[in-house]
């Protein structure tokens, strides 16, 4: 008699890898062609971002803005200037870089004004101070290190992830600095990824770090930032971050930056976690699991990023199917990724020409560094235990 649980739990076993089995060549069977019209597709994408743009739901706007800036281009500028004037920092903080993004001239005056006003918040001075870069004007380029210094630990994130995006190389110094004095995990972990945008090798240990020793939500983090770097030196942390003990958000995380090096091993992972994501985390577990819908998302959400990384021909049929979910996260990244398939490039003006003397991104010696403070900090995207 002692032997038969055991036997049940083979069965068991067995039955849960012949069923993971038929979902991958289901999943092979469906990426293999695609029935969708590529204009068609492209304009419903584009419809969704407009429309998430305007959402009374301010992270909806807020992820819907990022997109637009970096996958429509310029025709997006009369939205973004619009959300400008939005209550929520995170809105204005993200229609402001997103018009840097988008080298949006009619922007420049209204950065200008922000950047001249008293009390503008630290985080949106970042943000314009972006957006004047991308449009050849440095004159308030050190007052980016300033906030790095000064600012809440919010700011000092989004002084951090700005400097990484200027691309500048005076930026190392001051970002390598406060990485030594800085206290708060959340912006060490910007500063780390920001130096390693900029190619400084040193800031790779960090990300490393985190993508296996971090709390989930860093685990995650730390995958999509070694994906983002597009470097042959991450394949590696990005293959072992994809093996079945970890969990399902951090493989989806690292199949998507396999997909942006042409390896898509995760397809089947991808579709399958849009298809039947609670099937996903019994395959992780072992066990029967119910996902919470805000799991689910989270699933279907990065599932939908990785297929946009990937050359899979049905890939634009099963995203279509996405932007009709209720929840906006997912039709924001759906739409992301068919755009990314289909229109990856968006229409961007030439950079204006240089000032003669532009400023450098520069720590004021007079500035000493300072233990940061903890409260405050912004809240992370937790990753919960699916719910038996």
């Amino acid at each position: 008699m002692r032997r038969l649980p055991r036997m049940i739990l083979l069965i068991a076993a067995t039955a849960l890898a012949c069923a993971a089995a038929a979902c991958q060549s289901r999943s092979k069977a469906e990426l293999q062609s695609s029935r969708i019209d590529s204009a068609a597709a492209v304009t419903a994408a584009r419809d969704t971002l407009f429309r998430q743009a305007r959402s009374s739901d301010a992270e909806a706007r807020t992820r819907a803005i990022e997109t637009l800036g970096l996958m429509v281009g310029p025709e997006a500028g009369p939205v973004l200037l619009e959300n400008l004037k939005h209550p929520a920092v995170a809105v204005r903080f993200s229609a402001a870089m997103a018009c840097g993004d988008t080298r949006y001239a009619p922007a420049a005056p209204h950065m200008r004004e922000l950047l001249t006003t008293e009390g503008t918040d630290q985080n949106i001075q970042c943000a314009a101070i972006f957006c004047l870069h991308r449009l050849g004007d440095d004159t308030h380029m050190d007052r980016l290190a300033k906030i790095l210094y000064d600012g809440s630990p919010e700011a000092r994130a989004n002084a951090a992830l700005v400097m990484g995006k200027l691309g500048l190389q005076a930026g190392v110094k001051p970002l390598y600095d406060r990485l030594n004095t800085e206290h708060d995990s959340r912006v060490q972990f910007q500063i780390a990824e920001s130096l390693a945008a900029l190619k400084y090798e040193r800031s790779y240990g960090l990300l490393t770090s985190k993508a296996w020793v971090g709390d989930p939500s860093e685990q995650l983090m730390a995958v999509e930032a070694l994906g983002r770097m597009r470097s042959e030196k991450a394949r590696g942390d990005l293959i072992q971050a994809f093996e079945p003990d970890h969990s399902p958000p951090v493989r989806l995380a690292a199949a998507a930056g396999l997909g942006r090096m042409g390896d898509n091993r995760g397809a089947a992972l991808a579709l399958e976690s849009i298809n039947d994501p609670d099937q996903v985390a019994r395959e992780c577990v072992g066990k029967r699991v119910h996902l919470t819908d805000p799991q689910k998302a989270q699933y279907q959400t990065l599932a939908a990023l990785a297929l946009g990384e990937m050359n899979q021909p049905g890939a634009v049929d099963v995203l279509m199917k996405l932007l009709n979910d209720k929840d906006p996260t997912v039709t924001i990244a759906a739409a992301k990724s068919i755009l990314n398939l289909l229109a990856p490039t968006a229409p961007v003006p030439p950079l204006p020409a240089a000032p003669a003397h532009a400023a450098a991104a520069t720590v004021p010696a007079s500035q000493p560094a300072r233990p940061a403070p903890t409260a405050g900090t912004p809240s992370v995207l937790r990753v919960a235990p699916p719910r038996e």
